[in-house]
C-alpha cells in the first residue's frame, strides 16, 4: 500500500460527503498470546476467517523436509519429528521448532496469505 494514503477513524467517516469511496483499509491484528504455539495457531485462524488462508494454500512448507501447516500430521519425510497441534478440524501446525525458526515460519505464511498487501505483522513482547 502507498503511504501517500491517508487513514480515517470511524469518527472522521461521518464527515465524509456520501459520494466518497474507500481506496484501502489498514489492517491491525491484536490478540495476546502464550508462547509460539498459541501465536501459530491464533494466527492460522485469523488469516483463515479473513480468507487469506484456505485449504488450497496447504501444505506449506517449513524446508524441503518439514511442514510448518498441513491438511495432515505428517511431513514428506515421515522420520521427521514433530509436534502437530490442531489448529481446526482438518489443518495441523507443526509447533517444534526454535524462535528462528518460528518467525521464519510465521514470515513465510504472511507472505503467501499476503497477495493484497494488507497484512502487516509485528511481534511485541512484554518485559
Amino acid at each position: 500500500m502507498s503511504n501517500d494514503i491517508k487513514y480515517k477513524t470511524i469518527q472522521e467517516l461521518t464527515s465524509t460527503p456520501l459520494f466518497s469511496h474507500p481506496k484501502a483499509i489498514k489492517l491491525t491484528l491484536n490478540f495476546t498470546v502464550n508462547d509460539w504455539t498459541d501465536l501459530d495457531k491464533k494466527l492460522i485462524k485469523k488469516l483463515i476467517s479473513l480468507e487469506a488462508l484456505n485449504v488450497k494454500n496447504l501444505p506449506i512448507k517449513s524446508s524441503k523436509k518439514k511442514y510448518y501447516i498441513n491438511t495432515e500430521k505428517r511431513h514428506p519425510n515421515s522420520n521427521m519429528d514433530a509436534t502437530w497441534r490442531t489448529v481446526m478440524d482438518g489443518i495441523y501446525v507443526d509447533v517444534k521448532y526454535n524462535t528462528n525458526r518460528h518467525i521464519r515460519n510465521i514470515r513465510k505464511l504472511i507472505e503467501i496469505c499476503n497477495e493484497s498487501n494488507d497484512i502487516e505483522l509485528r511481534l511485541a513482547t512484554i518485559k
